[in-house]
């Protein structure tokens, strides 16, 4: 095989497929396993896993037990957790020692890859993260994502322009995007540099497929939040004054719709008089009201929020008047993601993530 350093190189692997995309190597030469990549893709190979190390990794509702190659750096302690150096949520295995790019006391304060300056050959970096993924409609592939599964749930392979991987001297990079139980998610980080990328892409793919997730009764994922809405309002007003809470009766429903497979989600909340009086409020994009939103598993647990106001903005003098609707945009997950049982949508105020006001309005739908 042809050593080439390339300047940048990307690559998707999902699950035994994988796609590749690379700009202009020093040498003219290509190597032999990024034109594969390019025109084989669905058979990448597979390594022995005799001898490799299981490590569990837990947190924000998930347990994570992966393996590895023996040649991938598990000796860092006490800032472990069951086999990776953790750091800010994200959990670091390498063939290079993790003490080079790890920093800190026994218990390390900080992992940077790109502290190593750059991956010598044959070599590389997996960084795992456990947390919510960023949309509420799951999976949400955009353009360059590749859609696949990892442990039977969905996943996103993908080719990010990674800061993490290219302060490594441009090695490739290959990057999944899980998700798993609502609000559950994971993410896969491998940053890798040649020449034998048919060995390193072959690993990469055994260690994809070794990973297992289960929920973590010991720790809680961040509940998914969602944004946007249709606003609908009886006119605005710079005289008439502001409702009071006794003034005004809100509801809430919820439209839930099953097929194919799939539980499609939406929610509207409405303000109405409760009385004779013209008022109204202020509108709820700018100046804030109870008009937020937090839905309930069949565990009693928050899967969901969503909040109207845009923090920062300015309060203009007036009112919405009443009636005042908000419809907010439906979102879309795999069914198998959702526990069977009823779920409650409450109407409530949120301040800095915490619910701090009593319920004004709730409703109920089942997941069957």
């Amino acid at each position: 095989m042809m050593k080439t350093k390339w300047l940048f190189s990307c690559a998707v692997v999902a699950g035994a497929v994988l796609s590749a995309c690379a700009a202009s190597p020093e040498s003219t030469s290509p190597s032999t396993s990024s034109l594969q990549s390019m025109t084989n893709v669905g058979n990448l190979g597979r390594v022995p896993t005799a001898g490799w190390i299981a490590h569990t990794i837990r947190g924000d509702g998930v347990v994570l037990t992966i393996k590895t190659p023996p040649t991938w750096d598990h000796t860092l302690t006490p800032a472990m957790n069951d086999g990776g150096a953790t750091t800010g949520g994200v959990t670091y295995f390498s063939t290079l020692p993790l003490s080079s790019f790890c920093y800190g006391g026994r218990n390390v304060d900080s992992c940077a890859p790109g502290r190593t300056g750059s991956l010598s050959q044959n070599s590389g970096v997996l960084s795992v993260t456990e947390d919510a993924p960023n949309s509420a409609s799951i999976p949400s592939p955009i353009l360059g994502e590749q859609m696949t599964s990892i442990d039977g749930y969905p996943a996103a392979a993908k080719v990010p322009t990674d800061a993490k991987c290219t302060s490594l001297a441009g090695p490739m990079t290959y990057y999944y995007d899980v998700a798993l139980w609502v609000p559950a998610g994971a993410q896969l980080r491998f940053c890798i540099n040649g020449p034998e990328m048919e060995r390193l892409e072959a690993t990469i793919t055994t260690i994809v497929e070794s990973a297992r997730f289960r929920p973590d009764p010991h720790s809680t994922a961040v509940p998914l939040g969602m944004a946007g809405a249709i606003a609908t309002n009886g006119g605005y007003s710079s005289i008439d004054p502001t409702c009071s809470r006794s003034e005004i009766t809100s509801s809430v429903t919820a439209d839930v719709l099953q097929a194919q497979g799939r539980t499609t989600i939406g929610v509207t909340t409405m303000y109405r008089l409760a009385g004779s009086k013209l008022c109204g409020v202020p509108a709820l994009e700018a100046c804030g009201f109870d008009g937020d939103l937090a839905i309930y598993g069949p565990l009693g647990t928050v899967l969901w929020t969503w909040e109207p106001i845009a923090r920062g903005q300015a309060c203009m003098k007036g009112v919405w008047l009443l009636p005042v609707t908000n419809k907010v945009p439906t979102w879309s997950v795999p069914t198998k993601l959702l526990k069977k049982g009823t779920y409650t949508v409450r109407m409530v105020h949120i301040t800095n993530g915490v619910i701090d006001r009593p319920v004004l309005a709730s409703t109920t739908f089942r997941i069957t």
